[in-house]
């Protein structure tokens, strides 16, 4: 009877369930909803200042539309470069390397 009060195992007694009770505050709810409706619309009027400098950037973006024209068109004009030289350096590696014999044939239409 000794070892009644010893045990190997640790056995957990009944825990009580302990949950804090909660009521529903209307008024509370009410309160937060119009402080979080008010949140925002203080947010969007900051953010309305941001917009309109947003876009005068934009409109001023278009007004900039040549220098991206310039831009595109010395983009192409390097593009048909290139592609003439290394037409030139394949014609050449063809077996073409006498250009007047080439120009010739082209002439004549051979």
């Amino acid at each position: 009877m000794i070892f009644r009060g010893i045990s190997m195992m640790k056995i957990n007694g009944h825990r009580r369930f302990d949950f804090p009770t909660r009521f529903y505050d209307e008024r509370k709810e009410q309160l937060k909803s119009k402080q979080r409706a008010y949140q925002r619309m203080h947010l969007k009027e900051a953010e309305g200042g941001r917009s309109e400098v947003l876009r005068a950037k934009i409109s001023d973006s278009w007004v900039r539309n040549d220098d991206y024209r310039k831009s595109v068109f010395n983009s192409n004009l390097r593009l048909v470069l290139i592609l003439g030289v290394l037409l030139v350096v394949v014609l050449v590696f063809a077996g073409l390397s006498d250009m007047g014999e080439f120009l010739e044939k082209f002439k004549t239409g051979e």
